[in-house]
């Protein structure tokens, strides 16, 4: 009954988020790491001071090195290529969503 039901749901729902953790992991792992060592010291940090000095390190490890972005080659700078991408995506998902619209009318 309901109760069949709602475990037939869960176990979906269950394989649905593998399947996505299975699709996303792997490009996750290699962009962003999470430096464990770090939040283990902050963790165990006893005085303020030690506290402050581990919270000015970041805890996000890039795999790629720092100097390593797509506009590497070019004059500018981080913000003029976050600006310039901000706004190529925002046009690419105007475009899509429009076309989108046209094809379900």
């Amino acid at each position: 009954g309901i109760a069949d039901a709602t475990l037939a749901d869960d176990t979906e729902k269950q394989d649905k988020q593998d399947f996505l953790k299975k699709i996303t992991k792997p490009v996750t792992s290699r962009l962003v790491q999470v430096d464990k060592k770090l939040v283990t010291k902050v963790a165990e940090a006893e005085t303020q001071e030690e506290l402050d000095e581990l919270l000015e390190k970041s805890m996000v490890v890039n795999s790629r090195t720092k100097d390593n972005h797509l506009f590497m080659d070019t004059p500018m700078s981080d913000a003029e290529a976050g600006w310039l991408l901000l706004f190529v995506s925002l046009i690419f998902l105007t475009t899509c969503l429009s076309l989108l619209v046209k094809l379900l009318q």
